[in-house]
């Protein structure tokens, strides 16, 4: 249901944009994204009060006396090692804007949305009434962005629960390493995409985020459901707690190095800082599927 909302969200984004430009006749692209940004918190206030009105909720019939504690020593080695896999895959884990923006610069610099725009005459229409070039060439990217991330979206509601119920049949490793090998190999396609030619240009950002939904799909359920595996039932409350603050902890300096590498290598090279910073993030995925084969013992499957 979370992805089925990431798909309707790109979707009223969308409607939203159009109807700022054409309905508002509103021409400063910078200015109508800052008013679609407005309109969203509409839909997270609701989230809100539906979660204080509506949702219910039971504590435990019985109360546990063990005492709060977020220390490690508490835990198995082997668990901790689970946790220092998934904070080096984080760190190479940036933000999906990022992909965006790969996406955003590639179809600027060869110009591959603009042209299938201006070959479709009801499309060359809608855009018609801007007259400065550049303008229009900015409003066609930001109108073309939400509907990649609706499709995202799309094959990761098809994908998700049947992949990841796969980890239930062959193994929660098993099932981890395939998303995270489809990340690093996505993760180098976007690092080359702007070097492609400008007519595959589209078909290919389609063609990656289709597979990176697989990441997500594959990945996703089982990272969680080994948390479970990894620790006994008394204490899967503290292990989650752990789980999810090791990747917040990480998820803030893997945007913050990432968008380091893609601005200070592409000052020095321009054109490369995507290349580099991609790179980095496929490299760190490597590594956390060598961690992950080597450092963390999986139970079996009949357990």
């Amino acid at each position: 249901m979370d992805h089925a909302g990431a798909v309707a969200g790109p979707f009223l984004a969308l409607i939203v944009l159009l109807t700022l430009f054409l309905g508002f006749n509103m021409n400063d692209p910078l200015l109508v994204l800052r008013r679609t940004f407005y309109l969203a918190i509409i839909p997270g206030i609701l989230a809100v009060l539906t979660i204080i009105f509506f949702v219910k909720e039971s504590g435990p019939a019985v109360k546990s006396a063990r005492p709060f504690s977020l220390s490690l020593k508490q835990l198995d080695k082997n668990f901790v090692n689970y946790l220092l896999t998934m904070i080096v895959f984080t760190l190479g884990n940036s933000s999906d804007a990022f992909l965006l923006f790969r996406v955003e610069e590639a179809i600027h610099k060869s110009g591959a949305v603009v042209a299938i725009f201006n070959r479709i005459p009801v499309l060359q229409q809608l855009i018609s009434r801007f007259a400065d070039v550049g303008a229009r060439d900015q409003v066609i990217n930001i109108l073309f962005l939400p509907l990649i991330w609706a499709f995202f979206h799309v094959i990761k509601v098809i994908f998700s629960t049947p992949l990841g119920a796969l980890s239930d049949k062959i193994g929660r490793k098993t099932v981890i390493h395939i998303g995270w090998a489809i990340y690093a190999f996505v993760y180098v396609a976007f690092a080359l995409l702007v070097f492609i030619p400008a007519a595959w240009q589209v078909p290919a950002t389609l063609i990656l985020f289709a597979v990176y939904a697989l990441f997500y799909a594959f990945s996703e359920g089982a990272e969680k459901a080994f948390v479970a595996d990894l620790v006994g039932p008394e204490r899967r409350g503290t292990a989650f707690g752990l789980y999810n603050f090791s990747i917040g902890l990480s998820a803030l300096p893997a945007s913050v190095i990432f968008g380091a590498l893609y601005h200070f290598v592409d000052r020095a090279f321009p054109g490369y800082g995507g290349t580099v910073a991609f790179g980095f993030g496929a490299l760190l995925a490597l590594i956390s599927m060598g961690m992950l084969q080597f450092m963390v013992k999986e139970k079996s499957i009949d357990n």
